[in-house]
């Protein structure tokens, strides 16, 4: 939500808390669509360069999820 507001500095905070702590649940499914979410808010800041690792992370985490 604070994403499509664009309140992109509390959105950054809320969604890396949230990967945080799916990672540390292990809860793959989550850390996922987080990273995506992140990678959003990075390109609509311009940083192409970061929503690309956020991409990359996302896919890993998906990987690594049980099937």
């Amino acid at each position: 939500m604070k994403r499509e507001l664009g309140r992109l500095d509390e959105a950054d905070v809320d969604l890396r808390a949230a990967v945080r702590i799916s990672e540390e649940l292990g809860e793959r499914q989550l850390a996922g669509w987080t990273w995506r979410a992140l990678a959003e808010v990075s390109e609509r800041r311009g940083d192409h360069a970061q929503a690309e690792i956020q991409r990359r992370r996302s896919r890993e985490a998906e990987e690594q999820r049980p099937r």
